[in-house]
């Protein structure tokens, strides 16, 4: 004997599977973003204090096997004294896998002060 709402449970299924699996997808998407986001600035912080306490030869050779990366120091090691500020931009572009095609352009700064180190 059939009722009028048999079927109904896996009929909302189907059409709620679909809202799910975007919403999956993109949750997915947004935190891969973040972790790259945050990974740029812990980056930037790092570099930063390099220039900080050294100069820029070794900011430079820690991002030569990164040739995706855009890094600039300002102002160059052979300006800045000690007591001056020191700040590194890091700028990439992010290809997001789960959206092909999808290009973001992610970047971090970071500001310390030059050390007088011996």
């Amino acid at each position: 004997m059939l009722r009028a709402d048999d079927g109904s449970q896996a009929m909302e299924f189907a059409m709620v599977l679909p809202l799910v699996a975007v919403l999956v997808v993109g949750l997915v998407a947004v935190g891969g973003v973040a972790v790259s986001s945050l990974r740029t600035h812990a980056l930037a912080v790092e570099l930063a204090r390099a220039a900080s306490v050294d100069h820029d030869r070794v900011v430079v050779e820690r991002v030569t096997d990164r040739p995706w990366l855009d890094v600039t120091v300002d102002p160059p090691s052979g300006v800045r004294q000690p007591g001056d500020p020191v700040t590194v931009r890091v700028a990439t572009t992010l290809s997001v896998p789960i959206l092909s095609g999808v290009r973001l352009p992610l970047s971090a700064t970071a500001t310390t002060i030059t050390e007088d180190v011996p």
